[in-house]
C-alpha cells in the first residue's frame, strides 16, 4: 500500500509562487539553494570557583573584551552582561563554527587579553563548563534587557 507524501506541494511552482515576491518565494519553497541560518544563543559561564573578580569597577571594561573577542571571530554578540562571579552573553554564531568552539574561543581568548589589559584580573580564569540556550531571535529585545539588568536581578 503506497502512501503519498504530503511533504511537498503538489502544484506546479509556477502555480504556487504566482503573485509571491521572489524573497518570499525562496523561503517557502522546501529545497532552498542558499542558506540564511538565524541561530541565536544565550551562553552563560562563570569566573573560576565563582570568584567575585568582575567587580563595578572593571566590569565594562569586561564586557568591553568580551564584545570584541566575539567581533574578531566573527561572532555576532547583541548583549553581554553579568555580576561579579558569571557573565550572560547573547550572540548568533556563524554557521560553520560550532557553538563548543564559539565558547572556547570567547572564554580562551578574553581571559587571555583581560590578563593582559586588567591589573585586577592579573590571574583570570573562567571556570570549565558553560550552559547555552537557542532563542528565538524574536525574543531579543526581553532578553536583552534580561542581561542588561543581572545586577538588578541578582541583587533581589
Amino acid at each position: 500500500m503506497s502512501r503519498r507524501n504530503n511533504a511537498y506541494p503538489t502544484r506546479s511552482n509556477t502555480e504556487m509562487f504566482a503573485g509571491m515576491s521572489r524573497f518570499n518565494a525562496l523561503n517557502a519553497h522546501p529545497c532552498m539553494s542558499h542558506s540564511r541560518p538565524s541561530l541565536c544563543y544565550h551562553i552563560v559561564f562563570a569566573t573560576k570557583h565563582r570568584s567575585h573578580q568582575i567587580t563595578q569597577a572593571i566590569e565594562r571594561r569586561v564586557w568591553g573584551i568580551l564584545w570584541d573577542t566575539c567581533v574578531a571571530h566573527g561572532i555576532h554578540p547583541y548583549a553581554i552582561g553579568g555580576v561579579e562571579d558569571h557573565v550572560h552573553i547573547l550572540a548568533s554564531i556563524p554557521p560553520g563554527m560550532s557553538v563548543q568552539e564559539a565558547i572556547r574561543i570567547i572564554k580562551g581568548a578574553s581571559s587571555h587579553t583581560m590578563r593582559r589589559r586588567i591589573r585586577e584580573l592579573s590571574n583570570f580564569s573562567w571556570q570549565t563548563g558553560y550552559s547555552v540556550f537557542t532563542f528565538d531571535c524574536r525574543s531579543l529585545s526581553r532578553l536583552v534587557g534580561y542581561v542588561e539588568r543581572q545586577r538588578e536581578h541578582h541583587s533581589k
